[in-house]
């Protein structure tokens, strides 16, 4: 998945189309019909601090932007009932009703709350087909914070799993094993940066002064919105100023490629991404947020193999 981050991620897992073909691009996105870089999780504009889903203000549907098909309806029309179980803070976020429509959202407090409430829906609703989503988001966060080698990353893992295993699994009656399929798998993965100075936007002024705005997407892929004839300099920039290295793309080139995945493109597809697309090397990257301090020694938002593998496993209950 490219990029490798929750926005884009979760809109595949919910339509089956390539970011290319929905638009979810990155964390942040130029909408142009917007005239404005929102943040894709939050639906709220990246130049001010306020509320989630202060787009709203400016016209935004979550329900209506996504011109694609979604699965829950699909579910729903093959005798199948979607549930959502998620963290009550993201039940209804913009994200969530940007593509889960026609779903029965569950929010939950804690992986306890999420594994009975699971476990006792399940066990009342014998004859019913159902699919259910649950999302964690805990090990993101921890890696963001501390690194996703870190033994705080590793430890809420395992706690989530101990929970899954004790109020879910062992609790679960024959019955409601039968014909059940749990599958586990990852919308990203993360990779170590330290916090390095140089990988800050503030401390390359002559950088900016080829930008047309701040860049978007992802801290571990850029896309960059160039002042005309620009482009030669930036490159040459780069290439001086992070001695770990980058690969750059234009816009055109990262298509042609099928970085963003088959399928339609999406009308708004070449705005969202740019004049030029950088893929940091190794655990180098940019940070340009003007309103707060570089703090995440985990990202994801890139190539590395860290960030694109994730498990994929299952197993049959009963």
């Amino acid at each position: 998945m490219s990029p490798s981050t929750t926005s884009a991620a979760l809109t595949t897992l919910w339509t089956g189309r390539s970011p290319a073909s929905h638009g979810i691009l990155g964390y942040e996105v130029w909408l142009k019909e917007y005239s404005m870089v929102a943040n894709m999780i939050l639906h709220a504009p990246m130049t001010f601090r306020g509320e989630s889903g202060t787009l709203s203000k400016a016209g935004f549907k979550p329900q209506e932007f996504l011109t694609l098909p979604t699965f829950g309806p699909h579910l729903r029309a093959n005798g199948i009932t979607p549930y959502a179980f998620q963290h009550h803070s993201i039940a209804h976020s913009g994200l969530s009703q940007m593509f889960q429509r026609e779903i029965e959202i569950h929010g939950f407090i804690s992986a306890a709350d999420l594994w009975v409430s699971l476990r006792q829906m399940i066990e009342s609703k014998p004859a019913e087909r159902q699919y259910i989503w649950t999302y964690w988001s805990g090990v993101d966060t921890l890696s963001h914070l501390y690194g996703p080698d870190d033994e705080r990353a590793v430890a809420e893992f395992a706690h989530f799993s101990a929970a899954f295993e004790r109020f879910f699994l062992k609790q679960l009656s024959p019955a409601a094993r039968k014909d059940t399929l749990v599958l586990l798998t990852a919308d990203h993965g993360q990779i170590r940066t330290p916090l390095v100075g140089n990988n800050s936007l503030k401390n390359h002024p002559v950088l900016s002064q080829h930008l047309v705005i701040n860049p978007t997407s992802e801290n571990r892929m850029t896309y960059l919105y160039l002042r005309p004839g620009s482009e030669p300099a930036v490159r040459d920039y780069l290439q001086v100023h992070w001695p770990k290295g980058c690969t750059i793309f234009t816009r055109e080139d990262a298509l042609a490629a099928g970085l963003f995945g088959p399928g339609e493109q999406h009308p708004g597809l070449r705005d969202r991404l740019g004049d030029l697309i950088v893929f940091w090397h190794e655990d180098a990257y940019l940070w340009w947020a003007a309103d707060k301090d570089d703090f995440m020694l985990g990202r994801h938002g890139g190539l590395h193999w860290q960030e694109m593998l994730v498990p994929l496993l299952g197993a049959r209950l009963g």
